[in-house]
């Protein structure tokens, strides 16, 4: 199972508001995300994402022709039907496994990312970095304690003064 991390930030790392709204990210992330995570045939978010993401109106996650994976710890939690709730990193990948992908898409929050990353699962790090500063918001990864060496594999200028980085662990 391969395991990419793809987010949409500034530049300096910030994936959303403090409200969880992504306000000033182009449209143009949004078009890259779906297409990565179609041809992946899965995508895992947190619940936090999920949550914020449900109430767009122009675009959410119902629109990816992917499996829809989220995670939560919270016994509570009941996702809508098309989506698939898993407990753990390790339980969202043996989930996508067991329908036949073999690739999963992360995409956010902050701990969901961090997760992941502590469980050395992830095999690459997307990052599409809008220039955009946000002095106050959420950051890529939660504060945990992670440190990982990575590797910058390629860089891809998109419209509108975006840039991609790809860093393979």
């Amino acid at each position: 199972m391969e395991v990419k991390i793809f987010m949409a930030q500034t530049v300096n790392a910030k994936i959303a508001r403090r409200t969880g709204e992504e306000d000033f990210l182009s449209p143009r992330n949004w078009q890259e995300f779906k297409k990565i995570t179609e041809k992946a045939g899965a995508f895992l978010v947190g619940r936090k994402t999920y949550e914020a993401v449900k109430k767009w109106e122009e675009k959410g996650f119902r629109d990816i022709n992917a499996e829809r994976i989220i995670l939560s710890k919270k016994e509570s939690f009941e996702p809508v039907e098309g989506y698939t709730k898993a407990s753990s990193p390790e339980k969202a990948v043996e989930s996508a496994k067991e329908k036949g992908i073999d690739s999963l898409i992360v995409t956010g929050g902050a701990n969901a990312n961090s997760s992941f990353m502590e469980k050395g699962l992830v095999d690459e790090l997307i990052l599409n970095i809008e220039p955009y500063v946000l002095g106050k918001g959420i950051d890529l990864f939660a504060e945990k304690d992670i440190e990982q060496e990575m590797k910058l594999e390629k860089v891809r200028e998109l419209e509108k003064d975006i840039v991609q980085l790809r860093y393979s662990l």
